[in-house]
């Protein structure tokens, strides 16, 4: 028998999102970061399609923010009035990073 989602889904979904670790929302941030387009100014853009709570974004900025990245903007979007939003995580690359990688592409043309 197929199942059919009923209204509960709701409470699962938020079940399922409240019980995850920094490690899980880490783990979708490297994704973005590895395999989302690159801005032409060196920005990658990393959204989540959850309202990530204060204190793990404070552990998860401390994380990247100790192996090198010195700029990282967050948006939120919902409320409390909303039953869902979502979290962006603006990546700015480094100064340095950015030039030597750009002397590496205009080498390799």
């Amino acid at each position: 028998m197929r199942e059919i989602v009923s209204p509960d889904i709701y409470e699962n979904r938020y079940q399922f999102m409240s019980g995850k670790s920094v490690w899980y929302y880490i783990a979708l941030i490297n994704q973005g970061l590895t395999t989302n387009e690159v801005n032409p100014d060196g920005i990658i853009n990393v959204k989540i399609k959850y309202n990530i709570n204060g204190d793990l974004i404070n552990q998860i900025l401390g994380f990247y923010e100790s192996v090198g990245w010195e700029n990282i903007d967050i948006t939120l979007t919902g409320n409390v009035d909303s039953l869902y939003g979502s979290t962006t995580f603006t990546f700015n690359p480094p100064t340095k990073v950015i030039h030597d990688v750009k002397r590496l592409v205009r080498r390799e043309l």
